[in-house]
């Protein structure tokens, strides 16, 4: 009998919330950091910034870029993920239900926006993409979608 009890008590409790680690969350906090620090220091033209001027711009301690990112490849792919979420809606819009030219137009008009957006990035990723096997096969990808997205917005192209 007790033991329907408790249960029955067990089932009756508040569900107490997730206990936060304060430590994680700072640690999540600065990881943002250090990736908004790259992207500003690109963006504003610092096309190749050292982990120094990362760290300093984050507001964090050098280890702490380290710590966060082993290496640069992960850097690079945390900055690649946040430009491509940035950039990726420009593209992904249907094409218009319009003749050739109409639809060309929209094509160079969406390219030129997702370029002007993507540019400090792109810019500074040639800079080291022979060195960087995930840029490499990033360039690789962005190639392959701009080429699919160009066939299916002028599918003419096709043939």
């Amino acid at each position: 009998m007790k033991a329907r009890a408790s249960s029955r008590e067990a089932k009756a409790a508040p569900e107490r919330p997730a206990r936060v680690d304060g430590r994680e969350v700072r640690g999540l906090r600065n990881r943002d950091a250090i990736v908004d620090a790259l992207l500003a220091l690109v963006g504003d033209g610092h096309l190749v910034p050292t982990a120094q001027q990362v760290a300093e711009r984050a507001g964090v301690g050098l280890r702490s870029v380290f710590r966060h990112f082993s290496d640069r490849e992960s850097l690079f792919a945390a900055m690649g993920e946040r430009v491509f979420a940035q950039a990726a809606p420009i593209l992904a819009e249907p094409p218009p239900k319009k003749g050739l030219v109409d639809r060309a137009r929209d094509l160079v008009a969406r390219r030129v926006q997702f370029f002007e957006r993507i540019a400090p990035y792109k810019r500074s990723a040639n800079l080291r993409r022979a060195e960087s096997p995930f840029i490499k096969g990033r360039h690789q990808e962005l190639v392959r979608a701009l080429r699919a997205d160009l066939v299916r917005r002028l599918p003419e192209l096709a043939e």
